[in-house]
């Protein structure tokens, strides 16, 4: 009689960690799937930062150019208005 009692503890807690163990695989291929997602997603913000980056200094680029052809615009004018007055 004790024999049995022994085997049906032993069954149940075999097939106990069985779910536990499968259980667990569930769990850890749910995080491996989150991190990858993480990955990704941060691969595609580092990607968006330096298009903006990009983005931002071609900006700057134009703006200096078009500030410079404006201040040399105006530096040619200024003589002209000032001859004509004279």
């Amino acid at each position: 009689m004790i024999e049995k009692e022994i085997e049906v503890t032993a069954a149940t807690d075999l097939n106990y960690l069985e779910r536990k163990n499968i259980q667990l695989r569930g769990e850890i291929q749910c995080l491996n799937d989150r991190i990858a997602g993480l990955v990704k997603e941060n691969d595609t913000l580092k990607r968006e930062a330096t298009i903006r980056k990009v983005i931002v200094k071609a900006i700057d680029a134009i703006r200096n150019i078009w500030n410079s052809i404006k201040t040399k615009i105006v530096s040619k004018a200024i003589p002209e208005n000032s001859q004509k007055l004279e």
